[in-house]
């Protein structure tokens, strides 16, 4: 993952007819049928990511009995999004998460007297760039913003950024 663009990379199989569609945003010669279709399976490989762009096809499709003609085309998409604000916000595919309570949670203890703070350590671990990472609360009131840390730097997440149980 490049750190300092926050983008990466994954592959998908589609029929080649889609090139000039999914790199040109260019439909003539395929049908609406078709254009629903190659939607339906952009969205799918992307898992509905919002900033995911396709970006390359292999050259020749791979008549191989795997690929059964199909071509393979690269996308790239933002997994952190820096707000003009400065905040940066995760962006990409629900993170593998799991429960790891500290020793102060597993006595029933608070962090601080309070329960308030800018960095209040979670039980929630992300798994994001091949680490787990400790996901903190910043919280003040009644509801608090959620974030992990890499490379100093804040990405707020919320459970919509978080695998659900048994996916």
């Amino acid at each position: 993952m490049n750190r300092n663009n926050w983008i990466t990379n994954g592959t998908f199989k589609a029929a080649s007819c889609y090139a000039s569609y999914y790199i040109n945003n260019d439909c003539t010669g395929i049908s609406e049928e078709e254009k629903a279709e190659a939607d339906r399976i952009l969205k799918e490989a992307t898992k509905g990511l919002k900033w995911a762009s396709v970006v390359d096809i292999a050259e020749n499709p791979d008549y191989t009995e795997e690929f059964q003609g199909l071509s393979i085309y690269t996308f790239i998409y933002k997994t952190v999004e820096k707000h003009e604000n400065g905040i940066h916000y995760y962006t990409g595919f629900p993170l593998e998460n799991k429960e790891e309570l500290l020793p102060w949670q597993k006595q029933g203890l608070s962090y601080t007297a309070s329960g308030y703070g800018p960095k209040i350590p979670t039980s929630k671990m992300v798994l994001f760039g091949n680490r787990w990472r400790r996901v903190y609360c910043m919280i003040y009131g009644n509801s608090g913003s959620c974030y992990f840390i890499v490379h100093g730097e804040e990405i707020f997440i919320d459970d919509c950024n978080l695998q659900k149980e048994g996916r």
